[in-house]
C-alpha cells in the first residue's frame, strides 16, 4: 500500500511537472541554435513555415533589451513558435563566448554577408526556400514587433516585395510614400535617403510641410534635389524644423565635398547609412589658411560662409585637440545667437570625452547657465557628465535627478542605473 502511494505521488509530481514544463516552454521563444543553417531551412519546410533569424552582438544595448524584455513575453513567442522556425546568430566572438556560439561563428559571418545585414538588432525573416520576404532592424515593443512578424506572412507587406517593385522600376508618389513608410518603420536607413528623393522628384511643390521633413532627412549630398531648397530658401526650411537646421546641413554637406581637403591632405568624406556616420580620411594638416577658406566659401556660399567656417573649425580643433580654441567658436557663436543645437552638443560631447582640463570643462558647463542655449531634452545627460567629470557627483546626481519623469519609465531607468554608477565612482560610460 505504501508503494502504491508512493508509485501515485511521484506519477502526479511528474505529470505536475510536465504540465509546468510545457506552460514554461510557452512562454520562450524557441531559438533552433543547435541547428544547421541547412537543417534549419529543411525544418521549415518540412512544417511550412518561416524563417526567422536573429542577427546580435554581445556590445549591442537593443539586442540585450530584445532578449531579455520581448522575446520571453508569451505574446511574442507565441507568435514566433506558431509560424516562424527561429535562430539567433552572434555576429563579433568574445573570449567569453559559449562553445555554441563559437561553432556558429563561420556561420554567423556568412550569412551576415549574404542577407546584407547592416545594423543591430537585425531580424531578417525568409521564406522556407531562403529568399528574404521581410527585414526588421533595431528595438520594437512587444506590439510593433507582433505587428512587423504579421507583416511579414503577407506579401502586400513584405517589405522585399515592395523593394522587388521599386528596383523594377516603380516610381508612382502613392507606391514610393508606403515604400518609405515600410523603410522607416523596418530602419532600413540605407535605402531610406534613396526612396525619399526618388519620392521627392515626383512633387510639384516642394516646399510643403511633409516635403521640407523629407528634404531635412534625406539630403546628404549636394547632388541631391533637396540642397538647392536649402541654399535658397533657409528660412522657410527653418520655420518647419526649427532653428539652424538648413544652415547645419549646408555647411555639412560643403566641408564633407569641399572645405575637408583645406584641413586634410587628400581629405575626403565618406557617408555610411548603415552607421549613420561619415567617416574621415587623410592626414590633418598642421595649419590652416582660414583667410583664403573664408574667400572661397564668401564666393560659393555666401549665405552660409560663415556658418561653414565656423563648422570647419569645430572639426578641425577637435581633430587636433585644440579645445581653448573650439571653445572660442562656440562661445562667439552663443553670444551672437547664431549657435544650433547640434554644433552645441557636439562640441559639448568633444570635450568630455577628449579634455581633461578643468577650467576649461568648467567655461563649458557656463554655456548651460545662457538663456539662449539651444538645448535639447537629453542636454541634460552631457551636463550630468561634465560635472561628474571634474568631481562635482553631487551635482551631476541633482541634475539627473530633476530630469526624472513619469511619462518615460526607460529613461527613469536610465537615470537610476547611472545614478548608481556615479554613487560608486563611476561615469555612466564605465563597464
Amino acid at each position: 500500500m505504501t508503494f502504491m502511494k508512493t508509485s501515485i505521488i511521484i506519477i502526479g509530481f511528474l505529470f505536475l511537472l510536465k504540465i509546468v514544463s510545457a506552460q514554461d516552454n510557452s512562454s520562450k521563444t524557441n531559438f533552433e541554435n543547435k541547428l544547421s543553417w541547412e537543417q534549419i531551412r529543411l525544418k521549415a519546410a518540412e512544417a511550412n513555415k518561416f524563417i526567422f533569424l536573429d542577427f546580435q552582438t554581445s556590445w549591442c544595448a537593443p539586442c540585450k533589451r530584445m532578449e531579455s524584455e520581448i522575446f520571453v513575453q508569451d505574446s511574442v513567442a507565441s507568435a514566433l513558435n506558431k509560424n516562424f522556425i527561429a535562430a539567433r546568430y552572434q555576429c563579433d566572438t568574445t573570449q567569453n563566448d559559449s562553445q555554441e556560439t563559437k561553432s556558429r561563428y563561420p556561420e554567423a559571418l556568412k550569412l551576415e554577408k549574404e542577407l546584407g545585414v547592416e545594423g543591430y538588432p537585425s531580424f531578417i525573416i525568409l521564406s522556407a526556400n531562403g529568399e528574404i520576404v521581410h527585414r526588421i532592424v533595431g528595438y520594437r515593443n512587444a506590439t510593433d514587433f507582433i505587428s512587423e512578424l504579421e507583416m511579414a506572412l503577407h506579401p502586400e507587406t513584405q517589405y522585399t516585395g515592395l523593394t522587388t517593385q521599386y528596383n523594377n522600376g516603380k516610381r508612382d508618389a502613392d507606391f514610393l510614400l508606403k515604400l518609405i513608410n515600410t523603410a522607416t518603420r523596418v530602419n532600413d536607413y540605407v535605402k531610406l535617403n534613396t526612396y525619399i528623393n526618388s519620392y521627392l522628384k515626383t512633387q510639384k511643390n516642394l516646399l510643403t510641410k511633409k516635403n521640407i521633413e523629407f528634404i531635412v532627412m534625406a539630403t546628404k549630398k549636394s547632388t541631391d534635389i533637396g540642397f538647392n531648397l536649402l541654399s535658397r530658401y533657409p528660412q522657410r526650411i527653418n520655420a518647419v524644423v526649427g532653428k539652424g537646421k538648413a544652415e547645419d546641413i549646408v555647411s555639412e554637406i560643403v566641408f564633407n565635398e569641399v572645405a575637408i581637403s583645406h584641413i586634410r591632405v587628400r581629405g575626403k568624406a565618406e557617408f555610411k547609412p548603415e552607421a549613420m556616420m561619415t567617416i574621415y580620411s587623410g592626414e590633418i594638416k598642421r595649419s590652416v589658411n582660414w583667410s583664403e577658406l573664408k574667400k572661397i566659401m564668401d564666393r560659393r556660399y555666401p549665405k552660409f560662409s560663415s556658418s561653414i567656417i565656423n563648422y570647419t573649425k569645430l572639426n578641425y580643433y577637435s581633430w587636433n585637440k585644440e579645445w581653448e580654441n573650439l571653445i572660442k567658436v562656440i562661445t562667439s557663436q552663443l553670444r551672437q545667437n547664431i549657435l544650433t543645437n547640434k554644433t552645441f552638443e557636439r562640441a559639448a560631447q568633444d570635450i568630455l570625452f577628449g579634455c581633461d582640463d578643468q577650467k576649461l570643462i568648467m567655461n563649458v558647463l557656463n554655456w548651460y547657465d545662457v538663456k539662449s542655449l539651444p538645448v535639447s531634452k537629453y542636454s541634460f545627460w552631457t551636463k550630468s557628465d561634465l560635472l561628474f567629470k571634474i568631481g562635482k557627483t553631487k551635482e551631476a546626481v541633482f541634475e539627473l535627478e530633476a530630469h526624472k519623469s513619469e511619462a518615460d519609465s526607460y529613461q527613469n531607468k536610465s537615470i537610476e542605473n547611472a545614478i548608481k554608477k556615479m554613487q560608486m565612482g563611476k561615469s555612466r560610460w564605465d563597464d
